[in-house]
Order: C-alpha cells, then structure tokens, then sequence
C-alpha cells in the first residue's frame, strides 16, 4: 500500500520525479499494466528500436508509459523527461524530446520504469534524478499471497468471501468520505444563520442516516472478516513453507546467474500442487501432505536444473531455512556454521589444555559452548575423556553420530557429560564436525539433510527428459545448462526419435549470422509443431535481446501456436542470458558422469566395435586384435583417470583443463593407424602423438604436462600387453582379458564405485584434501548468498559496526611502520670491490618498496574506514566491501591488489605479515642473515634471481650457465651461526602429498591425516652446468597450495618459484603422480 502511495505520488503533476521501481518478482509491472490498461497504456524497453517514437506519442496525447527490464544506466534520451524539462510557449505546453524539436506536453502523460535486478546500484546522477520504490516481495508480504493462493483452491467460498467484503469496505468508506466532503462544502458556501439553511440540515441529516447504515455495516464486515481469517488462518503453515521454498529458490540467483526463476513460475507450481493433492486424511494430515508434497515437488523441479555442485547446497539451504524459521536452528547457530571465527576469541586459543585439537578449534569450542546451550558440558568431557574424543576425531570414516561419545558418568552415578549422539540435533552435529573433523563437515550435513527432510532430498532425481517434456507446453522453453564438455544433443536427437520426431527437428547452431535462420526455425516449427534446438546461446550475446522477443511472442494471447511445438536451447551459464527466458523456463543440467566406473562406461557406450583387424593381422608378441583391445581399454583408462584428477584440485591439476570426449576420439583414431601401420607397436610415436598434442594440446603449465605424460606410460606401455596386469597395487583396478565389446561393458560394470586415490597414484591425504574442499566450497557458496550481518545475527553482543571498528583499531595498533632506508646497518647496503652494489642487496630494496606500498595503504584505509564508520566521512565502494570483508575474515581487496599472494583468513594473514616485515626489518638492521626466510619474502622470485646473480659477481662467471643445486641440512635452524661460504640457507617450505626423512635423507610418504610437514633448512648453492642427479625428483616450488598462477612470458606460472631437487628411494613417476610439491605458505 505505502508503495503504491508513493507510486501515485510521483507520477502527480506536482512531483518532480517519476517512479522506478526495483521489482524483480514482476508485481508493480502486473499492477500498473492493470490500473492502466483502460487510458491505453505502452509498455517500452530500452532495446526496441523504435522506443522514442512511441515515447513520443504518448507524451503528445497523454496516455502513460511503462519502461520496463531497465539496467543499471539510462538512456541519456531520456534525460528531458526525467527531468521534467517542461515549458511554456505561446500558450503551449512543450518538451524537447529529441535534439531542440519541441512537441506538445499532455498534463495527463504518466512515467514508469521498472527494473528487474533484484539489487541494483544505481549511480547518484540517476538516484536524484528518480524516485526508488522497492517492490521487492517480503516474507509476510509472499506468505499472505501464497495464503490467498491456497484458500482460494481449497476453500474458494471463503476467498470470494474474503474478497468482497474488502470491495464492501472499501466501497463503504469511499461513500463516507464523499458525505464528509459534502458537508464541508455546503458549510463553505453556507451564508448567514446555519441553522435557518435548510439544504445545510437537509443534507447533514441524510449524511447521519447513511452514517449510521455505513458504519453498521462496517461493524458487520469486520466481525465477518475476522472470522473469514480465522478459518484462512489454518492454511497458514503451508503459506509459510511455500514462502520459506521461494526464497530459498530466490537466492540461488546469486550462485549461478542461470539460476533464475520467476514468482510466477513458483506460484503455477504451488497452485499445481495444491490443486493435485486430493486425500482423504484429517484436516491436519491433509495439510501436512499439503506442505510436503510441495517441498518435495519445489525440490525436484528446481534440483534438475542445478548442476551437481549446488544440489547439495540447495538441499542443505531448504532444510536450514525451514528449522531457522521454525525456531529449531537458532541465529546463533547458524552463525557458527557461516562465521565461527568471527565468533570465537583470540584469548582462548592459548592454553588448549589437549595437544591434539588446535588453539583455533579450541576457540571456536570455547564460543560455541558459550552460545550454545546444548554444548555446556562438551570441553569438560573433552578434557576428562581426551582419549575417546580423540579416537572419534581421527577415524578415516564418517560412522555418523552415532560414533560420538557415550554418556559418562562418576563413580556416584552423577551424569557428566550426556550421550552426545542423542544430546545433540543433527544441525548441531554439524557444528561439532565442522570445528573437529571439517573433512567429513560434508557427511554430516548429508545425514541433516535426510534426518530432517528425508532420504529423497539427498538422492537429486536423475537426469529425466520425459518428465522435462510433460511439464513443458508450446510457450515454455527449456533450457539446458551446459557443462564443459558435457553435449546434450546426441541425448535429445535420440529421445525425439522415441517420441517420434526424428525428421521433425530442426538444430541451429547460434553464432555470427545465425540469428536469422534461428527466427525462421522457430516460426516454423510455431506452424507445424517441429521442435526448435537452438545450440550454445551463450555464443551468441547480441542474439539474446531477440531471442527474448521472440520468446515473449509464444505467450502471447494473439499468438498461433501448434500444441506439438518446443522449443529447446542450449547454454553455458552466462549473465547476459535473458532473464526473462531463464524465470519462465524449465531448466536442465547435463554433466559428464564422475568416478572412473561411470567414466569408463560412458567410454564404452559410444564405442560401436572392438573388432576392427582381422585375426590375420599380428605383432610378435600377440595380435593386432588383442593389441588394439588392450591399448584402446588403457587408452580409455587414462582418459577416465585425468579427468578425476580434476577433483583432487591442485593436487590432480595446476590449472582445471576440460578434457572431453573428442580428445578420445582422436586419440582412438590415432591408436588405429599406428596399429594398423606399423610392425611393431610405435610406443614412442604413441605416447608423443596422444601425449603431447591430442592431451597435450590442451595443457598450458609444464607441471601439469609433466603429470600428463607419467600418467599416460602407465596405461599405454608395453606392459599393457602382459597378461593379468593390474593397474594398482591392490590389484583392484587390473586389464581385463580379450573379449567382446559386451564383456568389455559387464566388467567395467563391476568396477568400485568409489575411487580409492592409490588408483590415480596419490596418497589417502589426497582423500581429506578433496573433503576438506568440499566442505570449504559448500560454506564458502552459502555464505556468499547471505545477507550482511546485522545487529540481531550477533545477540547481545557487539553490533557488526563495533565489531569491524574493534578490528580496525586492533590492526591500525599493530601495523608495523614502514621500512625505512635510515635503519639500515652499517653493512646492509653494502658494495662490491668493483663498486656494483651487492645483489642481496637490490632484493632488499625491492622488498621494502614493496612491503611499505602494503603498509601505507593498510594504514590509510583503517583511518579512512573509523571516519567513515563514525559519520564523518562518506563509506565508499571500496570502503564498504572492505567492512564486508572484515565481518567474513577475508583480506579487503584494497589490501590484496598491492599485497603477495595468500590464501590465510584475515586474521592470520595480518599476523603472518606481521612477521614477514619484522624479518625484513631484522635484515635491514643487522644485515643479510644466515637463514633467509623465503616464504617471508614478498618476491621470491627476485631473491632467486639476487643468489644466482650474487655468486656469478663473486665468481666472475655468466648468469646463464648457473643453476642450483639443492641440499636438505641436518641441523635445525636454532644451530646455524652464519651463511655458507656460497649459496644461501633457506628455511620456512613445507611439503604438500610427500614429507623428508632425515633417517633416509630423502623423499617419503606424508603420515596418515598430515597433508603438510614442515622441511629443515636447505642450502641453495648455485653451480656452473648443473645438471639434475640420476633418480632424484625435481620438486616444483610454489607460493600458495592453490599453485595455480598467470602464465607469465617466461612460459612459467607466477604460483610457480624453483624446482627443488629431492632425492628419494622411489621412482621420480611415483612422486610425479601424486602431485608432491613444496609451498611457502599454508592456508591457515
């Protein structure tokens, strides 16, 4: 109501701004298409070619106009009418539409635009120049909708009732007003003595008569309209729920961008269920199967349209959200899934009274037992029973909660802790798990899931284009959302065929100049029923804006459409896909299959024949025929192996490459010729040609190339064709013998479903890493779709405000100052007997130039946001995505643009450069150190660059000849007293899938739950010709764990250091499959 006062008030002629609306459900559009539609109103986009014209019209005859999809600029042709540039001239009205040609101004002529984005930000020049009105839905605003929805299906007398008496009242008031406003008129024009004015006392006693019938019947109508809302009131935990679905649905919007669906769309959904659920349970069991047949159908028409990534989120997002309303999930707990460690004090991290939890896991427990009544007695039971909480914590398995610790009780009977797998919700097991075995935060969640809303809601509906197709109808396309190397066509070409459409469908392939042949199938197929494929839409952006007209004429009610008529588009997620087209579609996800058995069958299937040499045809250690069945099962092997790599993140891959099925293809073909025209099996031209240019084509980083080729020895060698090979050392994953291509299929079959990592050559670590991943990305997406934290979220505590100005205040106090060239030592700058300045000590300047551009800003901007916070300064952009960042513990990106590369959380990122300026500060003071710090470096590029060159000066020899060879050091680094006579001592690695045993004095296996470990100091000593010693491994060194970089023009990632030279027992293929590598900084 208040929008609509506002609405009307802005389009008066006494106001000096029109209205635009932020309406992403579509509901102002809807009512000002109704209140207008009798003076002929136009509706316009701001991409019709002709918008002016009609614009033009409308202000000349005074009808209205509504601008509807406006983005975040406007036009600058409207300018003139949003300003209201109106003048008068010669007794006419005028405006200057369009350059200094005036046209007739019609005091009748209305103004609207709408917008659709849900959060739009529009620059001040726009925002004084509108009026804003937010008609974006509201939870009790939907929930009344969604109530008067559902009455009016169940109980459509007691709606029409309800309905109305609204019209009565409001019909009755407006009478009353009337009289008011007559009596006031004939007293105005009243002369003289009132009461000897006899149309004055005519005219107040008719006023009072049909007062008191008006106010009489008002009475009635209340009584009536309070008893109609009791009786709608009993619907009312569906309308909740249906709210709670749609918000739920709303939000996924700002994961994907494709994930987009209407009010509209809900509400068709909503009433389709309501409609469709006939039972004859009692009233309550009828609403209950109300309320669960539509959460279950909201889930199974939203989840087939997500990719699987998000399934789980979604899922997680519906169950979280109906207990949070429900008061069962309180603020607080919520808050310690998304923000634990904003929640939890730095003070209790000392003192962890047991070695095996973490002082930041200990913090955290300390807050959560604050904030959570049921963890009262849960560090005392750690702290009492260490020994069988630590078993709980260290189980490779999930075992579920039933695996918690029993009850414990004293030797009086006295309970001190309670059964935890009973004493706990399922959401608040989760919170446990998160702090104490984050790598199974995933496990726990699944098991909420199915506890609260079922088994169903974990299990998504498999991929159904059947079920697609009979929901759809004429007017509704259907989108699928593509995956890299996922094609969704060959499946549809098939299904049109079974429902008899194999000639009947007509593929275009959007591109350049495809646009009109896309219109013309189309209209096509709108005559004759065809069906439509229009392919890979995200490639063709400037088809879009007409893609969503022609999709508007579909729904049309002057459209002719035959009944037989789909349309079927195909995408990869792109944010200028029309969102119009995207609310009122039906969407679908096709992705390649994961695991190495549905990998290996998806192979399989699309090979048509196994047996393509005849028995003739030999080598001299088997036939062809035998030969190509083994290498093309190898072959298929390895294809499934680097494409499940990609899970393991920077331990499978540097970067994520999208290998997909035509690489097989080809790589198959190649397999063939070779065969079929050498003697021999061409091993080295086989693993050349498919290695490095059908995979490695693909391949940019040299790592990753590495890893490539080791992988594809394993499966195309000639130990392929020994009989009985097996694949893993378990013996698990082996050949099978020669067959058909049935058998083939029947073996694959009964491959494991669950990949074991010794499979892919890594490490069980590679397992938790993969977990623990998993668990990052699903809070890392749900709380990126979170509203900011506001006062209420933190209780009692300290507003989100007093929060980040605490912080501040607390980094401004702790900031280093800058490094300044008046500390440095007497021998820090030192030069060269020919009088170049030592290279060390050009790397020290670089670090602090550096170093100080970081610290300025930090200090700067920490002024700048306390001003801002306390009103005395505008917040900025920038300064409002620093607070943000702030309540999230992440680094702002004011301070990441001019900072090195890290992956810690704000709080042990200030605390780690806190240390990295005071080595710096040490260094500049006191000189070069014995043992250089390198991950504390800023560049450690350069400091490579200053060794190698520091020892070519000292030795008088070329840069270019040198490289480094590499010694781990037994003493720790307390006990070095000086730097070496060359080279230097560098400390501070750590080793990621592999650790150093100084027992071997070389490369071993990472222990069981510890993916990183600490490596003593190494000697980097530069040496003329170097040359890699036979068996050792050349272990890549990288900045952050993530190893990913730019490429830089070197050919090399910017992730990327040095490659440390290891020795090791093991084959270098051994270390080179499971990703081992050494970093400088760790994420915590």
């Amino acid at each position: 109501t208040q929008n609509a006062i506002m609405v009307t008030t802005s389009t008066s002629n006494k106001s000096r701004r029109w209205p635009l609306m932020i309406d992403p459900q579509g509901q102002a559009l809807k009512w000002i298409q109704k209140m207008e539609a009798k003076v002929g109103l136009k509706t316009i986009k701001l991409t019709d070619p002709g918008y002016i014209r009609t614009l033009e019209s409308s202000i000349k005859n005074g009808t209205p106009v509504l601008v509807e999809d406006v983005g975040e600029t406007l036009d600058p042709a409207l300018e003139p009418v949003l300003l209201k540039q109106v003048y008068t001239q010669a007794n006419r009205t005028l405006i200057n539409l369009v350059a200094d040609t005036p046209i007739d101004y019609d005091p009748l002529f209305r103004f609207y635009m709408t917008t659709k984005l849900p959060n739009p930000h529009y620059l001040p020049d726009v925002c004084i120049k509108v009026t804003l009105i937010n008609f974006t839905v509201t939870m009790q605003g939907l929930e009344e909708q969604m109530l008067g929805d559902v009455v009016a299906i169940e109980k459509a007398e007691l709606e029409e009732n309800k309905n109305k008496i609204i019209q009565s009242v409001a019909s009755d008031k407006k009478k009353l007003k009337y009289y008011e406003d007559q009596i006031l008129d004939e007293l105005e024009k009243a002369t003289g003595n009132i009461l000897d004015n006899q149309n004055v006392i005519d005219t107040l006693k008719k006023a009072q008569t049909t007062s008191d019938l008006l106010s009489k019947r008002l009475k009635e109508a209340e009584e009536k309209s309070v008893q109609i809302n009791q009786a709608r009131l009993e619907y009312l935990p569906v309308a909740t729920r249906a709210s709670i679905l749609y918000f739920v649905v709303a939000d996924l919007g700002l994961i994907d961008p494709m994930y987009q669906y209407s009010l509209d769309y809900f509400k068709k959904l909503f009433k389709l269920v309501v409609e469709s659920t006939k039972d004859t349970l009692s009233f309550e069991g009828h609403l209950n199967s109300l309320i669960w047949n539509i959460t279950e159908v909201v889930y199974v028409s939203i989840s087939r349209g997500l990719f699987k990534k998000d399934k789980t989120i979604f899922s997680f997002l519906l169950a979280s959200q109906i207990l949070r309303q429900a008061k069962a999930v309180s603020e607080t707990e919520w808050q310690f899934v998304l923000r634990a460690g904003l929640l939890s004090k730095t003070e209790d991290e000392a003192g962890v009274p047991v070695p095996w939890i973490s002082g930041k896991a200990w913090a955290v427990l300390c807050a959560l037992q604050r904030g959570v009544p049921n963890f009262q007695q849960l560090q005392g039971d750690i702290v009492r029973r260490p020994e069988l909480w630590k078993a709980w914590v260290e189980q490779s398995t999930w075992g579920g909660a039933k695996a918690l610790p029993g009850e414990h009780k004293d030797e009086a009977g006295q309970v001190l802790a309670p059964n935890w797998a009973t004493h706990l919700t399922a959401f608040q097991v989760c919170l446990l798990v998160k702090v104490l075995r984050p790598p199974h935060f995933v496990f726990a969640v699944l098991d909420f899931i199915s506890a609260d809303l079922g088994p169903r809601f974990v299990d998504p509906p498999p991929f159904d284009l059947g079920t697609a197709l009979e929901d759809s109808n004429a007017q509704t396309p259907i989108i699928f959302i593509l995956s890299p190397g996922a094609d969704p066509a060959a499946l549809l070409q098939k299904f049109a065929a079974e429902r008899g459409y194999s000639g009947r469908m007509t593929y275009v392939s959007l591109g350049q100049g495809q646009g009109e042949n896309a219109k013309k199938a189309i209209e096509h197929g709108k005559k004759t029923g065809d069906w439509v494929l229009l392919q890979n839409c995200h490639l063709s952006k400037s088809f879009m804006p007409e893609l969503e007209r022609q999709i508007a004429l579909l729904s049309s009610p002057h459209a002719q459409l035959n009944a037989g008529f789909r349309l079927w588009l195909t995408s990869m997620p792109s944010d200028f896909f029309p969102i119009p087209v995207l609310q009122n579609s039906i969407k679908l996800t096709n992705e390649n299959p994961t695991g190495l058995r549905a990998n290996m069958i998806r192979c399989y299937n699309d090979i048509k024949s196994v047996d393509v040499f005849p028995a003739s045809e030999s080598f001299p250690q088997c036939s062809k025929q035998e030969a190509y069945h083994k290498l093309l099962y190898g072959l298929c092997f390895f294809h499934s192996i680097i494409q499940e790599r990609k899970k393991f993140g920077p331990l499978g891959w540097n970067v994520r490459y999208e290998f997909n099925d035509t690489d097989l293809d080809v790589a198959r073909q190649w397999l063939e010729m070779f065969l079929s025209e050498q003697a021999e099996v061409p091993w080295d031209a086989l693993n050349y040609v498919i290695g490095q240019i059908v995979y490695g084509g693909r391949v940019t980083d040299g790592w990753d190339r590495r890893t490539l080729l080791s992988i594809l020895t394993a499966f195309m060698g000639p130990q392929l064709l020994m009989p009985d090979h097996t694949f893993s050392e378990s013996g698990t994953y082996r050949s099978p013998p020669m067959g058909t291509l049935e058998s083939y299929r029947k073996y694959i079959d009964g491959m494991p479903r669950d990949d074991d990592p010794e499979i892919f050559g890594m490490h069980q670590n590679a397992n938790i890493i993969y977990q623990l991943q998993e668990c990052s990305a699903l809070v890392d997406t749900v709380l990126s779709i979170q509203p900011r934290l506001t006062a209420s979220a933190t209780g009692s505590g300290p507003s989100p405000e007093e929060m980040v100005m605490e912080k501040v205040r607390e980094f401004e106090a702790l900031c280093p100052a800058l490094l300044s060239m008046e500390e440095a030592g007497p021998t820090t700058f030192r030069t060269m007997e020919n009088g170049l300045p030592h290279s060390m000590s050009t790397v020290l300047g670089h670090e602090m130039v550096k170093f100080n551009k970081l610290l300025a800003r930090i200090h700067s901007t920490c002024a700048e946001l306390q001003k801002a916070l306390k009103g005395l300064t505008v917040l900025s952009e920038q300064l409002d995505k620093m607070f943000s960042s702030f309540l999230v513990n992440q680094v702002p990106e004011l301070w990441a643009e001019v900072g090195y590369p890290s992956l810690k959380p704000l709080a042990a990122w200030f605390k780690d450069l806190v240390q990295r300026v005071e080595f710096t500060r040490v260094w500049l003071r006191q000189g070069e150190p014995s043992v250089f710090w390198l991950s504390g470096l800023f560049y450690p590029h350069g400091f490579m660059t200053g060794v190698l060159q520091a020892f070519a000066r000292r030795f008088h020899t070329s840069v270019d000849v040198l490289g480094l060879s590499f010694e781990v050091l037994d003493m720790a680094e307390e006990e070095i007293t000086g730097p070496p006579e060359a080279g230097v001592y560098v400390s501070g690695l750590f080793t990621d899938s592999c650790r150093w045993d100084p027992e071997t004095r070389g490369l071993v296996d990472s222990v069981v739950g510890e993916s990183y470990a600490k490596l003593p100091v190494i000697h980097f000593l530069p040496e003329v010709n170097h040359t890699i010693p036979d068996g050792w491994y050349a272990c890549p060194l990288y900045k952050t764990t993530v190893r990913k970089g730019n490429l830089s023009s070197l050919g090399q990632s910017t992730n990327f250091i040095v490659a440390v030279e290891m020795p090791t027992e093991r084959p270098v293929d051994y270390w080179v499959r499971k990703g081992a590598a050494l970093v400088c900084a760790l994420n915590d």
